[in-house]
């Protein structure tokens, strides 16, 4: 009995912890890609309605820059016969652009000046956007150990800057173009995660304008970020792996936590079972066939008064009552034995 004990314990413990695993790490892998698709979410709104409004901005605002306006001034008299050509599009206006060849002497500090002045936005970009919302995200205690990385090779921010392990996720999506997530745990200063990882490439032209080279870069995004990094970029080449982290050993520990409290639950209703049926056992089974055994011990001992006594209906009764048959027949043979004697 105390190995059937043990042996239900045992597979009960395995059984309960392997489910309870499993709806952990479905919780963690829930949560990890409700907070990707929230992500790409804020990416794709920002890439359909921000991107395009900031650009118009820049492209057809005048920077609020009154030295330079000025300065322009005294090269261009006639300034008050170019409305609506704000100082932002000079070098994209041909017809401004000769104006200004013939009537502002070369002054590479004034050129340099009216390159650099328009200002380059971080908020048009969308993975700064996602970035942003999700550090304003991290800003909550329930999702201060929550992560969002575009993990890149060669980033234009360094703090996108691929790590060892990322950098192994992306280039696995280089290697599988159809693979299309992966996803594990691995451990960070902060404790066991859970990740979510999923391949980025650019698919606009349009993007590739601050990624091809430097010089097709806005010259303010050269000042912010330099011109060593976020360039070279391909179009629908997997540069970046979208690696979403969510903390596991507190789900873990929970989970352990709750294993524990039901073990103690099984093994105490196991406990209370075996004890029960240990009870009827002993008082439905045991007792009556030491009664039958201390009652045939005493037969064939000589004690004929003594009577197997047990009505019961049951197996044990019918084992009572063959025993009584076979003590009949014993006395009426030694009966029978003892009138030939006499």
């Amino acid at each position: 009995m105390l190995l059937v004990f043990i042996i239900g314990i045992s597979l009960s413990g395995a059984a309960l912890a392997n489910v309870l695993e499993q709806r952990a790490q479905f919780e963690v892998t829930a949560q990890a890609a409700l907070l990707m698709q929230t992500m790409n979410s804020v990416r794709e709104y920002n890439q359909a309605h921000i991107t395009p409004l900031l650009t118009e901005k820049l492209e057809t605002e005048t920077p609020s820059d009154p030295p330079l306006t000025e300065e322009l001034q005294t090269y261009i008299p006639s300034a008050p016969a170019l409305p609506g050509k704000p100082e932002t599009q000079i070098l994209k206006d041909p017809a401004l652009t000769e104006k200004l060849e013939t009537q502002i002497p070369k002054d590479p500090s004034l050129t340099e000046k009216i390159e650099t002045t328009p200002a380059f936005v971080p908020e048009s970009v969308p993975t700064y956007a996602v970035r942003e919302v999700f550090e304003k995200l991290r800003q909550h205690e329930n999702y201060a150990n929550f992560f969002y990385k575009d993990a890149t090779l060669n980033p234009t921010n360094i703090r996108d800057k691929a790590d060892e392990f990322e950098t192994a996720l992306i280039e696995r999506f280089r290697e599988e173009p159809d693979l299309k997530e992966l996803s594990g745990f691995r451990t960070l200063p902060q404790g066991k995660v859970f990740y979510i990882a999923h391949p980025f490439a650019i698919t606009d032209p349009n993007c590739l304008q601050c990624h091809t080279a430097p010089e097709m870069a806005p010259k303010s995004q050269i000042t912010i970020y330099g011109s060593n990094n976020g360039f070279g970029w391909q179009l629908n080449d997997p540069i970046t792996a979208q690696v979403v982290s969510v903390p596991a050993e507190a789900v873990f520990d929970s989970v352990n936590r709750s294993l524990f409290a039901l073990m103690k639950i099984l093994f105490s209703v196991f406990a209370v079972v075996i004890l029960l049926i240990n009870f009827l056992l002993k008082l439905t089974v045991i007792q009556r066939i030491k009664r039958i055994a201390g009652a045939a011990h005493a037969i064939s001992t000589g004690e004929m008064s003594v009577d197997f006594k047990d009505n019961s209906q049951d197996e044990i009764g019918a084992l009572a009552a063959a025993f009584g048959r076979m003590k009949s027949s014993l006395e009426i043979s030694i009966e029978m034995l003892h009138q030939r004697k006499s």
